[in-house]
């Protein structure tokens, strides 16, 4: 198994649970360029950048389960 078919097995994972195929879409993404940062650029844009959608989407994921507990 290589490194890419295991992004695509964690994201068809997230997916399923997560029912946001975009977010984890961009979140995966965003890990792969965190890698990629980490790795090769040493630059600190990208990592600032990868961090803030990462909190954005916990806060959402978060009104979401906020949300589903008063639904009922």
């Amino acid at each position: 198994m290589n490194i890419v078919e295991l992004l695509i097995g964690i994201a068809e994972i997230a997916t399923a649970l997560a029912g946001f195929t975009g977010v984890v879409v961009a979140f995966m993404a965003l890990i792969v360029l965190q890698l990629i940062n980490a790795a090769v650029w040493h630059r600190f844009s990208p990592f600032l950048a990868a961090v803030t959608v990462n909190l954005a989407g916990a806060a959402m994921q978060f009104a979401r389960l906020i949300r589903s507990a008063f639904r009922g």
